[in-house]
């Protein structure tokens, strides 16, 4: 019983789990969140089982995908270590644990927890990633929902600030996905999943991928300029987002499997950067926050 549960836990992608939990805590704090052991441990249980079961749930259903790719295929299901009944169940287990404890946070932590996985699961999952390039979108809006969460644990409300971290989020994805698609692309080829880079030109992909990365700056030099929280992370932001930038269009140009590994290992220190620098203040610094006032 164990060793299944350790297989179950596996299916939680351990590192992309914590990255989005991560998320999670560093928008809570910096929406005020207090050191409030009750809320910080419901939201710590809330974002190993919402996050952790959605992402166990996509396993389980994408099996036949996982046996096909060299990447996947040692993942527990495809391996034979869990039956998809075994990875169904634990999932759906974690999943529930998730929900409850967000409903005793608040109803605004269960939606983005529902949201989370309508957007995973039926939208993406089923019905766009085989079939659409533009499968990332609903991906990404499933990805954002860790941020809006914690934003709403601390203050119950939703508001620009926190949509503002969500968009940077949603801007940071292509960054870190599409350049794991690049490094494996035969296996997506020879799943014959319709990833944006696998369809694309890669001088395309670069573009929008340039594009995202300088607007994901642009939110988080928004959201400094409105709360006055953020600046040491938008000043060590800028620059690594510009080198990152450097290497996809240098990608594009030699698609040099190196390069691309480079970006999607940069991506996740990246988002690190920007929501650390999110949760501390430099007030007298930001124009808008006393232009509002």
């Amino acid at each position: 019983m164990l060793r299944k549960a350790a297989y179950v836990l596996e299916m939680t992608k351990p590192p992309q789990l914590a990255l989005l939990a991560f998320t999670a805590f560093a928008s809570y704090f910096a929406a005020g969140g207090l050191l409030s052991p009750m809320k910080l441990g419901l939201l710590a249980i809330t974002s190993f089982g919402a996050i952790g079961g959605v992402t166990a749930l996509n396993m389980a259903l994408e099996v036949d995908l996982d046996s096909i790719m060299t990447r996947t295929s040692k993942r527990p299901v495809p391996s034979g270590r869990l039956t998809r009944r075994e990875a169904l169940i634990g999932s759906l287990v974690l999943i529930a644990i998730g929900f409850a404890t967000a409903a005793l946070i608040n109803w605004l932590v269960l939606l983005t927890c529902v949201l989370a996985l309508i957007f995973d699961i039926p939208i993406y999952t089923v019905l766009l990633k085989r079939r659409s390039p533009l499968n990332i979108i609903a991906g990404g809006v499933a990805g954002v929902m860790p941020t809006l969460g914690g934003w709403a644990t601390a203050t119950g409300s939703i508001g620009l600030p926190a949509i503002l971290l969500a968009l940077a989020v949603f801007l940071w994805i292509p960054m870190h996905i599409w350049f794991i698609v690049y490094y494996h692309i035969d296996d997506y080829r020879r799943a014959k999943v319709p990833m944006y880079p696998v369809v694309a030109p890669p001088q395309r992909v670069a573009k929008v991928v340039v594009a995202f990365m300088a607007l994901m700056a642009a939110s988080m030099w928004f959201y400094w300029a409105l709360t006055g929280k953020g600046l040491i992370g938008d000043v060590l932001l800028t620059p690594l987002a510009a080198w990152s930038s450097s290497i996809i269009l240098r990608y594009s140009r030699s698609m040099d499997r190196g390069l691309a590994k480079i970006v999607f290992r940069t991506a996740n220190p990246v988002l690190v950067i920007a929501f650390l620098g999110a949760v501390f203040s430099t007030p007298h610094l930001a124009p808008l926050v006393y232009m509002l006032r």
